[in-house]
């Protein structure tokens, strides 16, 4: 089954919203792809832009580890292979 990004981030931030602090230190959404291990961080506007807020939680390129990165926001993109570059940037595989 394919849960849209959009709705699994969601899923899990109103979930956290309603436990105690020792549950928060769960991370959110994640996938594991060819890269690595990518979690959803948020949602944000970027250069005006609405973007999906990743990162790397493991990754073949260690330097892309913990930094952030952003992807076009897409409400039917349900895995990495979905996901575009924000107008302007590269995502850290098409370096």
């Amino acid at each position: 089954f394919d849960v849209p990004l959009v709705h699994a981030h969601k899923l899990y931030s109103d979930a956290i919203r309603n436990c105690s602090g020792l549950i928060r230190t769960a991370r959110g959404p994640s996938m594991s792809c060819t890269p690595g291990k990518v979690e959803v961080t948020g949602v944000e506007e970027i250069m005006g832009q609405k973007a999906f807020v990743l990162r790397f939680l493991q990754c073949r390129d260690e330097a892309w580890i913990g930094r952030p990165f952003f992807a076009k926001y897409d409400e039917k993109a349900v895995w990495f292979d979905d996901l575009e570059p924000l107008s302007g940037m590269e995502l850290p595989w098409n370096e």
